[in-house]
């Protein structure tokens, strides 16, 4: 039996508002955070790299990042 593969996509931006209803809902979970805390939360290394280096670079201080 092979390993289920669980791909994640992160995607900085800055959001004004958002619609309590997607058409695509069903199809993704979606989770507000931080850059730092993001980083917390992903195995590879490389990713972990960027994320931390984007809170810095930004301040951290976004109410919200995509992961």
């Amino acid at each position: 039996m092979s390993d289920l593969v669980k791909q994640s996509f992160v995607y900085l931006i800055k959001v004004r508002r958002r619609k309590k209803r997607l058409p695509e809902m069903a199809e993704r979970n979606v989770t507000w955070m931080k850059p730092a805390e993001a980083a917390r939360h992903v195995r590879e290394p490389e990713l972990r790299k960027l994320l931390l280096a984007v809170g810095r670079r930004f301040g951290d201080q976004h109410e919200h990042s995509a992961a």
